[in-house]
């Protein structure tokens, strides 16, 4: 994900630091997955909902191309639904009203069978 002109790196690096654009680039991908893959990696589970309202699941989908480019096992899942922050699937009201786990309330069983395959 780009978070280069995210106006949260002026909180993170300070508005000196966000106003050179270089200095803000490096910045924004310091932190980026993206920038820190190689063939070295050990294997990724990655999973999202569509539906996720905070976090677009797009860049995700972007980091399974890029790591089976170099090689890196993975193991990918993209649900239908799910919202943000599906971790527990603990139903709870979230800010987007109550979410619907019954399509990736899966994914705790697709980890454990892959952890499992990995170990």
């Amino acid at each position: 994900m780009d978070l280069t002109n995210d106006k949260a790196l002026a909180a993170l690096g300070g508005f000196e630091a966000y106003q050179d654009k270089e200095k803000r680039k490096a910045l924004a991908d310091s932190p980026d997955i993206l920038h820190h893959l190689d063939k070295e990696c050990p294997p990724l589970f990655l999973c999202a909902a569509q539906d996720d309202e905070m976090v677009n699941p797009v860049p995700l989908a972007e980091l399974n191309v890029t790591a089976m480019k170099l090689g890196i096992s993975t193991e990918f899942h993209m649900f239908t639904s799910g919202g943000h922050g599906f971790g527990g699937c603990v139903l709870r009201e979230g800010p987007f009203g109550k979410p619907d786990y019954s399509v990736v309330g899966q994914w705790k069983g697709l980890f454990a069978n892959w952890i499992l395959r990995t170990l």
